[in-house]
């Protein structure tokens, strides 16, 4: 029984030896899982700061065409209220040259009007000039006509 009560710790000891190779085995995993998950987690952790570098150039390009934006908005709505300062001064002047047109249009037929009247007593008052005219000129030949006559006839009367 000797043999066999030393063969049991021998036994035992063999298990133990394999379990120790296994568990050695198995840490020899471990570390070995270990440290690919920890380059695993610094090339994640790179992809991560570039992804933040990115996100970063992104947000800085973002606000500058946010603030172009803003910009563009801004010229835009000046360009539209000038533009439509711009349309209100148009339709105030096509008004003003609306109305001076239709006085210039009264005003023309006014002064055809006045110069048709003009026409008229002028033609009026040349005819009654000219008819002051002929009765003067006729009243001076009579007058010459009397003075003549009686020129004549204190001639005879003094002739014997």
């Amino acid at each position: 029984m000797h043999g066999s009560s030393l063969q049991v710790p021998i036994r035992a000891m063999d298990l133990m030896e394999r379990q120790v190779s296994q568990l050695r085995a198995e840490i020899s995993n471990l570390y070995r899982l270990q440290s690919q998950s920890t380059n695993r987690q610094l090339s994640l952790t790179d992809t991560l700061r570039e992804k933040d570098d990115n996100i970063h150039q992104i947000q800085a390009r973002l606000q500058a065409t946010q603030t172009s934006l803003s910009r563009l908005e801004a010229r835009e709505k000046e360009y539209a209220d000038r533009s439509r300062l711009q349309n209100e001064q148009i339709q105030r002047l096509h008004d003003e040259l609306l109305a001076t047109n239709l006085e210039l249009s009264l005003q023309v037929e006014r002064n055809k009007a006045l110069e048709g009247d003009n026409a008229s007593l002028l033609q009026r008052w040349i005819d009654k000039m000219n008819d002051r005219a002929e009765l003067m000129n006729a009243q001076f030949e009579e007058e010459q006509v009397r003075v003549k006559t009686k020129a004549d006839d204190e001639v005879k009367e003094s002739q014997p």
